[in-house]
């Protein structure tokens, strides 16, 4: 039976229950339990030791006869784990000594003997646990995976019992390897196993196993396909054309962006396409991009319609529907992105999915609320409509009612969660949602500003502004700047290293503004110097030192603003290149926390 087989028990003790000396329990070679009950007096030794049926039955009861007994009545406790509690009659005048209890199963039972002078006391009781089935075990997706390793997870329930568990796990459904063995206890809980040393690209595939004394128990099949190996790019500055204003990066180094008349897009080694133009207007703005160049953003069109949203992906789709002009925001990987109309009374969140052409409506908070605002409304972050929708479709949402009263919610397959830290009067802004669906938001209460992940406030002073700005799609960090009359320190927060300043000594600077942050904990800014700064692994750097000590003869000679940084360690931004503000993609040198 595959290598479930090696999952072995020894049979574990059944009885829950020592009967005093009046009573004697004996096992037949059979392993299957008798049961021997003495109700009144022990004799000289136990009789009825064999089991009933020729060793058919699973088990029975046999007691030592009572002298002038006419025949025996067999009682089974209600409770089958309770001995003392209430009994009922299963077997009335038995005349022989033993009884067969198949019919009747585990459980506690006690005899009397009937007697011409009435029926005797109570035996003292016997019991018998129930034998226990076999754990509930269910595969579960995996998770980690890299181009070498993964972790395999799984659920169990022991049904009570002590149960074993492990994984086996191969090319094929004959598996081949094991995990090893893990006493789980007898709760019901998840489990995982990290395996190594696999081949990149390559589906295998898994399944969860368990055992305890009830039997074995087999998970469905599941498969995962590891990594491939992706080599790093060069270390690199590349000039990106055209553009002037940079919103958003994807991993492969594709940029969204626009210069002061039209929308355009931007990916290495084929360069820059502008796509202001649509619609008749001459002008616009690129506000996302994937990695399959997935394009969003918003074009001018004469001036009674404000705005239309764009989509790009090789043609151009107007979203809007010439009255209700908008934006559409940075899409997540599958190209799907949230979108904002302009009603003319307010606001309304919309999904577009390219692959079904289709424009989902959001819906109201609790059915009431009148404007719905991918990200916030704005004037709060200056990152507003970055990272604002996962892999998952969860989005980054403001909602405002009537009164100007602001939620930041999560929204999901129509439906809102509200993560207001207030009750009664609200005035909180939904900055982005990450991967694990974590929301980043702030609010604005007393005249000052603070940071939420969540419920939880991010901390830093109580008498400052805490200005969050951006969080990293995975691992929960997130950056900003603390202010109180007219300084502005840097910050790092991690459910870990909880909030933090950044240093700022080693680039000599009074402040900084961080813009953008990734899964590293890599943050990239502008300090008040007007320099480009990365701050990664607790050392922060000055971009232009790094960049004309990498690239001497390249013709940047100062890297001033640092907006974007993926989690491929790419920075994009502004610099001077042979004397002319331009926009840059900088790849430092893999494999170094040290740039």
């Amino acid at each position: 039976m595959n290598s479930v087989t090696e999952i072995l028990f020894a049979r574990r003790p059944i009885f829950k229950y020592q009967a005093p000396a009046i009573c004697e329990v004996n096992f037949s070679t059979s392993t299957f339990p008798v049961i021997i009950l003495n109700p009144i007096e022990p004799l000289a030794s136990p009789t009825g030791l064999e089991l009933g049926g020729g060793g058919t039955s699973r088990f029975h009861l046999s007691w030592n006869r009572y002298p002038g007994a006419l025949c025996y009545n067999v009682y089974k406790a209600v409770d089958e784990l309770d001995p003392f509690g209430a009994y009922s009659l299963i077997a009335e005048c038995i005349t022989d000594n033993f009884i067969d209890l198949d019919d009747f199963g585990p459980g506690c039972y006690r005899i009397t003997s009937v007697t011409p002078e009435g029926e005797s006391p109570f035996s003292d009781p016997e019991c018998i646990d129930p034998i226990p089935g076999p754990p509930d075990v269910t595969t579960e997706p995996a998770s980690a995976i890299t181009d070498s390793a993964a972790q395999l997870n799984g659920t169990v329930d022991p049904n009570g019992s002590d149960a074993d568990v492990r994984f086996e796990w191969g090319l094929t459904t004959g598996y081949g390897n094991l995990t090893p063995v893990v006493d789980i206890g007898v709760a019901p809980t998840a489990f995982s196993a990290l395996i190594n040393g696999l081949i990149a690209a390559t589906t295998y595939h898994f399944r969860a196993l368990a055992a305890g004394p009830g039997g074995n128990a087999i998970g469905d099949d599941l498969q995962f396909t590891t990594a491939n190996i992706i080599p790093p790019p060069a270390a690199d500055i590349k000039v990106v054309e055209l553009l002037d204003t940079l919103h958003d990066l994807a991993e492969n180094g594709a940029i969204a962006g626009d210069s002061v008349s039209e929308a355009g897009f931007w990916v290495p080694g084929v360069g820059t396409t502008m796509v202001g133009s649509f619609g008749g207007g001459n002008g616009g703005t690129g506000w996302g991009i994937n990695d399959s160049l997935d394009f969003y953003g918003a074009t001018s069109v004469p001036a009674a319609f404000g705005t239309t949203p764009i989509y790009y992906n090789g043609a151009l789709v107007d979203l809007g529907d010439g009255l209700n002009p908008g934006v559409a925001y940075s899409p997540n990987a599958a190209g799907i992105a949230p979108v904002k109309w302009n009603t003319g009374g307010g606001s309304q969140g919309k999904i577009y999915d390219p692959d079904t052409a289709t424009l989902t409506d959001m819906g109201q908070l609790f059915g009431t609320v009148l404007n719905t605002v991918p990200g916030n409304v704005g004037n709060v972050v200056d990152n507003y409509n970055r990272k604002t929708i996962n892999s998952a479709n969860q989005v980054a949402v403001t909602c405002i009612d009537s009164p100007f009263q602001a939620y930041a919610c999560r929204w999901e397959a129509g439906v809102f969660t509200d993560f207001s830290p207030f009750s009664g009067v609200k005035d909180a802004y939904a900055v982005s949602v990450d991967e694990a669906g974590n929301l980043l938001l702030t609010t604005q209460s007393a005249g000052l500003q603070r940071g939420y992940v969540n419920a939880t406030d991010i901390g830093g002073p109580v008498d400052h502004d805490i200005r969050p700005q951006a969080m990293s799609k995975t691992g929960g960090i997130v950056c900003g700047w603390q202010e109180l009359g007219g300084s502005f320190l840097p910050f790092r927060w991690d459910i870990v290293g909880g909030y933090t300043l950044i240093d700022l000594t080693a680039i000599g600077a009074a402040g900084a503004f961080p813009e953008d942050c990734n899964s590293h904990g890599d943050i990239v800014g502008q300090d008040f110097n007007g320099q480009g700064f990365l701050h990664r692994s607790g050392v922060t750097y000055n971009l232009t030192n790094i960049v004309t000590a990498l690239f001497p003869l390249s013709g940047w000679t100062s890297i001033l603003d640092a907006s974007l940084v993926n989690d491929n360690r790419q920075i994009a931004g502004i610099g001077i290149h042979n004397g002319v503000a331009t926009a840059y993609l900088l790849t430092l040198p893999a494999g170094s926390e040290t740039p």
